[in-house]
This record gives structure tokens, C-alpha cells and sequence, in this order.
């Protein structure tokens, strides 16, 4: 049997707000159901819009968006996943620079199969990978959060991740040698 997501789920299924959502339907990118008057979604749906929309809003005019996603090798079930940051406030996007002395221009995140289906509850795929590197990031941003609640990109001090076997270490990234 199909399952149906109500609008708060999927919302929190893409990791938006259900304003975005609602955006989303009323621009004809997503496909909603009805059943018995209520508005629902399913995963197919929302797979298929992150998969064309791969970013995600982390605050008014800030989006985090993946700009490239592989396999960090051949016959390996490690992703390399490339996340940005983007200023939407104006007609174009600019990037955004983060990390001390703005000197980063590009977040990387490098997740095990594994990881993402144990630890994630992700397919452990490349989709997966990158659903996973948006959630990192959103969770990621939300640590910089000072006392009066202000988070900001620059308090970002790393510029990668390596989330294996149940943890993910800041500042560290796969190589051939942690296999």
C-alpha cells in the first residue's frame, strides 16, 4: 500500500518549510493527491523534485545548494557530495564565502553507504548521499547559533566531513586509506 505524506511531513521530508512546499505545487513542480478533501504527497513525488531542486533554504536569502555529487571511487560505496552557499536575495545567485576569514567557497561531504542507511535512514545511494549532505549542512548551520539565537555561515570552521561507521568527524575527509 502507498503511502501518503500529509504538507508538515513532507515539508519535513525535504527539510523546507511547508510554505516552500506550497510553492512548489502552486509553480507546478510538485504533483499533489487528494483523498477524501486532505492534500497529500508521496515519496516519489518529493525523490524526483530534490533530485531537479538539489538546495535548501537555511535562512531568508541563504541557501545551501549541491553543486556536484560522485562516488569517491570506483567500486567504492563512499560519496563525495559538494555543497555551496548561496545568496537568492537578488536576481542572481551569489556564492558565499564561509569558514575563518571567508576563505572557503565549497563544503565537503563525504558519506558511507552504510552510514547513510544505518545511521541516516537513507537509501545508500548517490540521491541519498546528497539528501543526507543538505541535512548535514542544515544541522550544520544551526550549531553557529550564538546567545541571541544569530546563526551565521562564517562560524562555520571547517570545510568538510567524513561520516562513517556511526559518527561524523568534522574537518576530515575519505581517502583510499580509511578503507
Amino acid at each position: 500500500m502507498q503511502k501518503y505524506l500529509t504538507l508538515d511531513e513532507a515539508a519535513v521530508y525535504l527539510g523546507v518549510s511547508p510554505e516552500t512546499v506550497k510553492r512548489y505545487v502552486e509553480k507546478g513542480e510538485l504533483h499533489t493527491y487528494t483523498l477524501e478533501r486532505a492534500v497529500r504527497f508521496r515519496f516519489e513525488d518529493l525523490d524526483a523534485l530534490v533530485s531537479r531542486n538539489l538546495e535548501v533554504l537555511l535562512t531568508k536569502g541563504l541557501r545551501a545548494v549541491v553543486t556536484h555529487a560522485h562516488q569517491a571511487a570506483q567500486g567504492v560505496d563512499v560519496w563525495r557530495i559538494i555543497v555551496s552557499f548561496y545568496d537568492t536575495t537578488g536576481k542572481e545567485r551569489l556564492v558565499i564565502p564561509f569558514g575563518p576569514e571567508n576563505k572557503f567557497t565549497e563544503y565537503y561531504v563525504w558519506v558511507t553507504y552504510e552510514y547513510l542507511e544505518d545511521f541516516a535512514h537513507l537509501p545508500g545511494s548517490e540521491q541519498g548521499a546528497e539528501k543526507f549532505a543538505l541535512r548535514y549542512i542544515q544541522n550544520r548551520f544551526e550549531e553557529t547559533k550564538d546567545e541571541k539565537g544569530i546563526r551565521e555561515i562564517t562560524r562555520i570552521s571547517e570545510n568538510k566531513v567524513y561520516c562513517n561507521a556511526g559518527q561524523c568527524m568534522k574537518g576530515q575527509e575519505w581517502t583510499a586509506s580509511t578503507l
